[in-house]
């Protein structure tokens, strides 16, 4: 779950997850074995997340350099 979070976070960085990008995150989790609506429901609430300004403890940072603070 923690690589699709990450993969989330990044595909948030400019504020909107595109059709590509959900493709994307969703096809990333049937390859980690992640069920569909466990995906979307992650995906949403991580959206939801950063319309709102929200981050939890477990939030991933990623820097212009791609290395993880």
């Amino acid at each position: 779950m923690k690589k699709l979070k990450k993969l989330i976070t990044l595909a948030l960085k400019d504020g909107v997850i595109s059709d590509r990008e959900r493709e994307l995150i969703l096809k990333k989790a049937r390859i980690l074995d992640i069920d569909e609506i466990e995906a979307e429901m992650v995906l949403e609430g991580m959206i939801t997340d950063h319309e709102n300004g929200i981050k939890t403890e477990k939030s991933v940072e990623i820097n212009p350099d791609s290395y993880s603070i």
